[in-house]
């Protein structure tokens, strides 16, 4: 499902987030001090002895603050906001739900790769919190921008997408041991007797699958866009591709249409400034 944006509308925003900071400080502290005098750093390296007398730590700590196990305080008065789109309302996008924003089909990396920016950049450019007020009228140009901007990429690229396919820094090559054509089709067709309901490409152990298929237009060598601090450039591969019979780019401008109608929302209320935007970054 990977990571949603959602809406929020807040009583007193500034005292929750008091709170919610002033005890993520406290729960640090305690996990200092509790880890210091032990010979292990990891929750999975503790004895059931140590594992309980720490949850207790945790669970008084929260009464403490008045916080519930997800860290949000208990007595702040809060409403979730998620409506159907007036304008595509079957859309997975709402009024106020962002959905999957980030994974890998979501909204985030097609913006990237068309123009170059996410959300966060026309939302939040500078936001570094879990819960982040917005600055809603300039928010909803910055977003009328981009959709204008993205309208325009698209006319230009037609149905080609672009996909990254790079090493994995955190995967232990030894252990499949995939050193020849062979080797990668064994791997390929074991994957394709898996069960998994998406048909338009998806990550795993061995890397990218396209159950349905995809037509590649070309490869584009150059370096890859992540690496781990300290590693430099590092080779990786763009695929150029489209997928028969389909509109690539449709659901995406619909989806940055429904974030626009999310921001018109929040404007149209009494006070938007009560309204705050739940962000992972």
């Amino acid at each position: 499902m990977g990571l949603d944006i959602n809406l929020y509308k807040f009583e007193n925003f500034d005292d929750y987030r008091h709170i919610k900071v002033s005890y993520s400080d406290a729960e640090q502290a305690l996990y200092d001090a509790f880890y210091a005098p032990l010979a292990v750093d990891k929750h999975n390296e503790l004895s059931p002895d140590q594992k309980r007398e720490l949850k207790g730590q945790l669970t008084e700590l929260r009464s403490q603050y008045g916080v519930d196990e997800h860290r949000n305080p208990l007595d702040s008065t809060y409403t979730r906001i998620r409506k159907d789109s007036k304008i595509y309302p079957d859309h997975k996008f709402k009024i106020g739900d962002w959905f999957s924003s980030h994974t890998e089909d979501g909204l985030d990396p097609v913006l990237q790769s068309l123009v170059g920016q996410t959300l966060c950049d026309v939302i939040l450019p500078e936001s570094v919190h879990y819960y982040t007020p917005v600055k809603w009228k300039e928010a909803k140009e910055r977003a009328t921008s981009l959709l204008a901007e993205m309208k325009e990429r698209v006319a230009e690229v037609g149905d080609y997408k672009v996909r990254e396919v790079s090493y994995n820094d955190f995967k232990d090559i030894t252990k499949e041991k995939i050193c020849s054509e062979k080797k990668a089709m064994d791997a390929f067709l074991t994957q394709m007797k898996e069960d998994v309901s998406v048909t338009n490409g998806y990550l795993c152990d061995i890397g990218q699958i396209f159950p349905d298929g995809i037509k590649v237009h070309g490869l584009v060598e150059g370096a890859a866009s992540f690496a781990l601090e300290g590693d430099g450039d590092k080779p990786s591969m763009y695929i150029i591709y489209s997928e028969p019979d389909k509109d690539p780019y449709k659901w995406y401008l619909s989806a940055m249409e429904i974030v626009i109608e999310t921001i018109e929302y929040v404007l149209a209320q009494e006070d938007p400034s009560k309204y705050i935007l739940s962000w992972r970054v």
